[in-house]
């Protein structure tokens, strides 16, 4: 596949953990001491509405500054990652980080195929090769794994075609991939981005966000919902292991939040406790979801209340955790102990 793309200074600011942007940005020789100046004022302002814009959880379209210069927008990059390793906080870190990859996969999505190759191959350094008919691109196994964005259905590896160490991967595939890295890349340039002088300027933008963030922040934690039986009890390993997930803030795939809201749903708990056990989510939409758990709760649609998945399709999705003896589904697990525990066989919790 010929390389003839030409990597614009509006690609290293969609792109800016690429290579090339990071190249870039070393040539600017920007310190932490030039937010001070006006040039400086004005990055700081573009990186402290890059954390606002995600805590917030704006629309792309709107998050995306319009007629600003654009090696300003660059810059506002590192220093909003410089701000988040300040505040030295986890879970805005993923916050930042899942909003901003998210917006990365929005870009990719409408580039062509030749752009988001280069960006693997040239950006980020991966052996990508063209591929078969029905998979157009091929990428060395070791990159596919150390950016693999999940470990169930189609992403597993044995569900792959391999062929001469190269894993046979689609457009979408590729683009997910380079989504995870730009995700994985932000996590990691937080947790190394410590200083020990601060800068009037930083420090006052760094107070801000900490508000701003202290005033949302209970919007993220898990309410407890769950306060008439202990869930370790009386829960399966699987569900138990997706509300740990939950209570951190990981991005569950959707195939673990099906499970978890079905399980919910089907031994009583209404709409709106489910609606709020995914509010600990990074991406978490308020109408989307409760779209879809009404969905699943048999309100629209098909007006079908779903059951979630029995044991052996959890195993096969990669969420079950244990091996529980002699049962086949986790909803038989939960009403086994509540029987036991108060003396019924399926109790109303």
């Amino acid at each position: 596949m010929e390389e003839t793309v030409i990597f614009t200074l509006e690609d290293k600011f969609k792109y800016p953990f690429t290579a090339q942007a990071r190249d870039h940005i070393r040539k600017l020789n920007f310190s932490i001491d030039d937010l001070a100046l006006p040039i400086g004022r004005t990055v700081l302002s573009l990186a402290k509405k890059r954390i606002l814009d995600a805590i917030r959880r704006e629309p792309f379209a709107k998050a995306e500054p319009k007629d600003i210069d654009l090696e300003i927008g660059l810059l506002s990059f590192p220093t909003s990652i410089i701000i988040l390793a300040q505040v030295s906080d986890e879970r805005l870190v993923r916050v930042f980080a899942i909003y901003e990859s998210k917006k990365v996969r929005n870009f990719l999505e409408e580039e062509n195929t030749r752009k988001i190759v280069y960006i693997a191959r040239n950006g980020l350094g991966w052996d990508i090769r063209s591929g078969s008919r029905k998979f157009n691109l091929a990428i060395r196994f070791h990159y596919y794994l150390t950016y693999q964005p999940e470990y169930l259905g189609s992403w597993k590896l044995v569900n792959k075609v391999l062929h001469d160490g190269y894993v046979l991967i689609t457009r979408h595939e590729l683009i997910r991939l380079i989504e995870e890295f730009s995700k994985r890349y932000i996590i990691k340039a937080c947790n190394e981005a410590r200083i020990s002088r601060l800068p009037e300027s930083l420090s006052i933008a760094i107070e801000e966000i900490s508000r701003e963030w202290a005033s949302v922040r209970a919007k993220y934690e898990l309410p407890k919902i769950l306060s008439r039986v202990d869930e370790n009890e009386v829960y399966p390993p699987c569900i138990i292991n997706l509300l740990n997930l939950v209570r951190r803030g990981e991005n569950i795939p959707h195939s673990g939040r099906f499970a978890l809201a079905t399980f919910m749903l089907n031994i009583g708990k209404s709409v709106d406790e489910v609606i709020d056990l995914f509010r600990t989510m990074p991406d978490f939409d308020e109408n989307k979801t409760r779209y879809q758990v009404e969905h699943l709760a048999g309100l629209r649609g098909s007006r079908i209340k779903y059951s979630t998945f029995k044991c052996l399709n959890m195993k096969s999705l990669g969420l079950c955790v244990k091996d529980c003896k002699d049962i086949k589904h986790p909803l038989q697990y939960f009403y086994r102990k509540i029987g036991r525990k108060y003396g019924s066989k399926k109790t109303n919790v």
